[in-house]
């Protein structure tokens, strides 16, 4: 069996929407794996979270608002803008590393 994620489990895998989340979806992705299930996202997916994080770092550097669960983590302390630029970086790798291809 194999599951797809979309572009908000994978934001959330990444640690981008908080440790709650972060949690939740990381428990979620180890239960599939462990049940059988091969877990992936399609390369459309892909670039949408190469494009939200550019959006979310340009946004902070331009001193605009930010909205929805990142802004909420960020607020928070439970993201930096830092984390967030490195997982611009590396999150193919870093969801690879989870087996999610």
């Amino acid at each position: 069996m194999t599951v797809f994620y979309d572009t908000s489990v994978l934001l959330r895998v990444l640690g981008c929407s908080g440790r709650l989340q972060e949690t939740a979806a990381l428990e979620l992705n180890r239960y599939l794996q462990d049940l059988g299930f091969d877990t992936y996202y399609f390369s459309g997916n892909e670039a949408e979270v190469a494009g939200i994080l550019e959006t979310i770092i340009y946004v902070k550097d331009t001193g605009k608002e930010l909205e929805g669960e990142t802004a909420d983590a960020i607020a928070s302390g439970e993201v930096t803008l830092s984390q967030i630029r490195m997982l611009q970086l590396a999150f193919p790798e870093r969801l690879a590393a989870l087996n999610v291809c």
